[in-house]
């Protein structure tokens, strides 16, 4: 009897400690539950600060360059003269350099103003005959009028 009721005792002991696992299984699964419900909370907290950021930023920039663009309509709309215009006011120096003359070596500027004077030549002006529109010294024919220049150029030569 003694073995009879040990193992009746061993018996109970066991199912004891199954419902035990069961229902420690169960409490650890409601934690790990309720751990993954909190984790996705932090997860959609934190991506929803960093849209909040990103969104912050863009408007600080549009802000900027907002301010930028009514800097430059004040001053285009400013009757007073822009002679006190200073780059440095608006940018770093290090973006334009210590003055406007950093923009181009001596050989560019040598250059554009040699370009500048073949423009010039190329763009000198005369005034027709016919109907006085002041008209590009090499054109063939008036723009305005229409009348044709190629008939006293050929006159212009017979009289020399």
């Amino acid at each position: 009897m003694a073995f009879t009721e040990s193992l009746h005792r061993l018996v109970k002991t066991r199912d004891e400690l199954s419902r035990i696992e069961g229902q420690l299984t169960g409490i650890l699964k409601q934690e790990r539950d309720e751990y993954e419900m909190e984790l996705e909370r932090v997860s959609q907290t934190y991506e929803e600060t960093k849209r909040k950021i990103r969104a912050l930023e863009e408007l600080a920039e549009m802000r900027a360059q907002s301010q930028d663009e009514q800097t430059l309509m004040d001053l285009l709309t400013s009757d007073e003269p822009v002679a006190d215009f200073a780059p440095e006011t608006y940018a770093a120096e290090e973006d334009y350099g210590s003055d406007l003359g950093d923009y181009y070596s001596e050989e560019e500027e040598e250059e554009e103003y040699e370009d500048e004077e073949e423009y010039e030549d190329e763009e000198e002006a005369a005034e027709c005959g016919n109907c006085g529109a002041e008209i590009p010294a090499d054109a063939m024919e008036c723009p305005e009028c229409g009348i044709s220049f190629e008939d006293e150029e050929e006159e212009e030569e017979l009289e020399e």
